[in-house]
């Protein structure tokens, strides 16, 4: 078991350098990490050199995210991410 199993990370800029390899870390050591960038493509991109236990969030400062736990029904706790400003959110 890692030392991070369990966490759950929010990484901005994941898509290269310090933030990719951060995030790589994260995974590695049993975290699910939530990867911010502008494009989806290197969104995409990272996400598949990454691997598991990642979600790709498009999006850059001027776009403002709010990430909650929340548990379902099921008892399983799940991430919400939703704009600042709308309801339109995504359980993950």
């Amino acid at each position: 078991m890692g030392k991070l199993q369990g966490k759950v990370g929010v990484i901005t800029g994941g898509t290269e350098g310090i933030g990719l390899a951060t995030s790589q870390l994260f995974v590695k050591g049993g975290a699910y990490v939530f990867i911010t960038g502008r494009r989806q493509k290197e969104l995409d991109e990272a996400a598949t050199a990454i691997g598991s236990s990642v979600t790709g969030v498009q999006g850059d400062r001027s776009t403002l995210l709010v990430f909650k736990q929340v548990r379902t029904v099921d008892g399983i706790c799940r991430t919400l991410t939703c704009p600042q400003s709308s309801s339109d959110c995504k359980l993950f």
